[in-house]
């Protein structure tokens, strides 16, 4: 596993043998970076994503949409649909899903989670918004 910076230099490497991995030093804030994987099959080594493909790309967000985001959760928290929401329109897809499948355990909120579930999913959030 390796990150880049948005000048292609390395940032963080490591073997990775899990399905997570966090590096050992701290990635700047409102910051985005790129990363690859390559896996060892045989004597065979595979990386990915590779051209043509795109770049397998994240954000680090910065200071203020991380106490935006605990302002949130603070607030909230017994409304696990609304947070759902607004976390996938700030762009906090994971952070997102796991509140949304929150809302999919309550009846009244289940249906309306499902389906937003279901858009996170294709990668085009469901928005809430009234039409202009």
């Amino acid at each position: 596993m390796a990150v880049f910076d948005q000048n292609f230099s390395e940032v963080a490497r490591a073997r990775v043998t899990g399905t997570s991995w966090r590096p050992d030093v701290d990635l700047a804030r409102d910051a985005t970076y790129s990363w690859q994987v390559t896996a060892k099959r045989g004597s065979q080594n595979i990386t990915e994503p590779r051209p043509p493909r795109p770049e397998a790309r994240f954000h680090v967000v910065d200071a203020s949409m991380v106490d935006e985001v605990h302002d949130l959760r603070r607030r909230l928290d017994r409304q696990p649909l609304a947070l759902g929401i607004l976390l996938a329109e700030r762009g906090l897809i994971a952070d997102a899903r796991a509140a949304l499948m929150r809302a999919r355990s309550i009846p009244e909120t289940a249906d309306a989670a499902g389906r937003l579930l279901g858009s996170l999913d294709q990668g085009t959030p469901t928005t809430t918004k009234p039409a202009q």
